[in-house]
């Protein structure tokens, strides 16, 4: 007998039936006055109807410049509803979004741009210096769409290059449907943070989206009358698939913020009413670090989910009288394990127990499982057809790396207990996390090692007082160089995102290295973890 994963079963529905203009069209037949999402920044309100209308409309719009299907459009945009409606527009005409950082600048922003064969670009107007800045190193595109209020777009002379203006995209048909797409179509190219070398696009088919989604509902508890408070970027799995698109699946609505404020957090959730929230990692320790206030229980947030579980957790849900919970998934793959309101407070800081059609093993450094309570790499697999992503664009022998005997690799460590639930330990990739970003460690020492004056670099982790970790550099220039450490921070700063730039610098005379030449970064992390005087610290400068 066919199991239910097998046939094409998840959490509901059928697999085949996934598509983003499905969904919406039937949220719009069945709940068309129920509101869909608000902006807190001016009050808009948009019902599941507007958002079918209008992005209809903008696909109609689209499809007269020539963009449909399998067409690569980058989108770096805040998080407004317009950013919303263009994500479900592009989607319902088979049209690929490619999510954009909207802190990418200079090389990092050109890499995503290559690396997906973008051929439009969607911008908001405050970003369009960056782009113009890199515009001749990214030939694929051949129109910029800007938001910036208005009806007409003028770029610089020079170029080949078509503007359209973001508003003219509300002046297309909006009287009938678009029912064109498959499950099986990319809809979007979602980008890792890099760790042993350049970030990769990670396919997202418009299955394996919504089907994070619904993991996301089944797993927290979203119901029909919650509101989704969306403060995290679009570009990121919590801010998409966990936030607009498990709204939308459950029927919910979603309140629209541009950017977490630790002072502003609580008054904007109790304001709109949130029922769900999310708070990875320094976020939820800044508004721990707020000074307590006799109104902090006054809200209606039912759950509060963040990555990791702090050590006060339990301190946290008594100031707060919210619950927290917990996941581990990454863009790469999906999310396998979830940590719940029905999970015991005894298992609390672990990452949960792996979800229903998910599978996962610890295995050893030669891809053999190892016992419970034994630390290894975390591997995972879908039960269900579509259910994990096709790879990573363009990058076949990344994906096959990966992708080794049958499982994913995710190149974290952790271990599983004798109940099933999952501790996360550490990365053994190169990464570094901070305030809910993963950042590689090599594409910093990429934009460090081509200043003229640096010879070579090591990035590495040290504690952050948020949590999570502060970016720190060691740098060997080349002989007789002369630079400042004050300059080489500059440097960067003109190259790369600001959550990206290293808080810490040192000049040094050499890297500590292995027999085989291979930097000993963990050599480093110990000779400055409780020295930080020797290193020179951003934070400290600035006061």
């Amino acid at each position: 007998m066919v199991d239910a994963y097998s046939a094409g079963r998840w959490r509901g529905y059928d697999t085949r039936t996934l598509t983003f203009a499905a969904v919406l069209a039937d949220r719009a037949s069945r709940i068309g006055d129920r509101v869909c999402m608000e902006f807190l920044e001016d009050g808009r309100h948009f019902s599941y109807a507007d958002v079918e209308r209008l992005s209809n409309r903008m696909a109609r719009a689209l499809e007269a410049l020539g963009i449909g299907a399998g067409s690569h459009v980058a989108v770096m945009l805040d998080n407004t509803p317009e950013h919303v409606l263009l994500l479900f527009a592009l989607a319902k005409l088979g049209a690929t979004s490619v999510l954009i950082n909207a802190a990418a600048v200079g090389d990092l922003l050109r890499h995503f741009l290559c690396t997906a064969e973008a051929s439009t670009l969607v911008i908001e107007e405050s970003f369009l210096s960056r782009w113009l800045a890199i515009r001749d190193a990214v030939p694929s595109i051949k129109r910029i769409i800007v938001n910036d209020g208005s009806q007409m777009v003028q770029l610089p002379e020079g170029g080949d290059v078509a503007a359209t203006s973001f508003q003219a995209l509300f002046e297309g048909a909006d009287e009938s449907e678009l029912t064109g797409t498959r499950f099986s179509d990319t809809a979007h190219i979602m980008f890792t943070s890099g760790t042993t070398g350049p970030s990769k696009g990670v396919l997202y088919t418009q299955a394996r989206s919504l089907m994070y989604a619904l993991d996301a509902c089944a797993y927290f508890g979203l119901r029909a009358n919650d509101k989704v408070y969306c403060w995290m970027p679009l570009t990121h799995l919590s801010g998409l698939q966990c936030g607009v698109l498990a709204a939308v699946m459950a029927g919910a609505s979603m309140a629209l913020t541009r950017q977490f404020s630790a002072s502003r957090f609580m008054q904007e959730v109790k304001a709109c009413e949130a029922t769900m929230i999310s708070m990875p990692g320094a976020s939820l320790n800044m508004l721990w670090a707020q000074p307590p206030r006799e109104d902090d229980r006054r809200h209606n947030v039912r759950i509060c989910i963040t990555v990791p579980i702090p050590s006060f957790a339990a301190a946290f849900e008594a100031r707060f009288g919210m619950r927290l919970g917990a996941a581990y998934g990454l863009t790469d793959c999906g999310m396998p394990t979830a940590f719940s309101l029905l999970d015991p407070a005894v298992k609390i800081g672990s990452a949960g127990r792996v979800m229903d059609g998910w599978q996962m093993k610890i295995f050893d450094e030669d891809d053999f499982e190892v016992d419970s309570g034994t630390v290894g790499e975390i591997v995972i697999r879908c039960a269900a057809p579509w259910g994990a992503s096709p790879g990573y664009y363009n990058n076949p022998h990344a994906t096959a790396t990966a992708w080794r005997n049958g499982w994913f690799h995710t190149g974290d460590r952790g271990y599983l207990d004798e109940d099933g639930y999952l501790w996360f330990v550490g990365r053994s990739k190169d990464s570094i996390r901070r305030r809910g970003e993963n950042i590689s460690a090599f594409e910093v020492e990429q934009i460090l090692q081509k200043h003229g004056a640096v010879a070579e670099a090591a990035v590495f982790p040290l504690s952050s007082p948020l949590g999570e970790e502060d970016v720190a550099a060691a740098v060997v220039l080349k002989s007789e160089a002369r630079v400042t450490v004050t300059e080489l921070h500059d440097f960067c700063a003109q190259k790369i995102p600001s959550f990206m730039l290293p808080r810490y610098l040192i000049f040094v005379s050499e890297l500590p290295r292995t027999h085989s030449q291979k930097v000993q970064k963990h050599e480093l992390v110990r000779r400055f973890e409780n020295y930080r005087d020797e290193l020179w610290d951003r934070e400290r400068e600035s006061h």
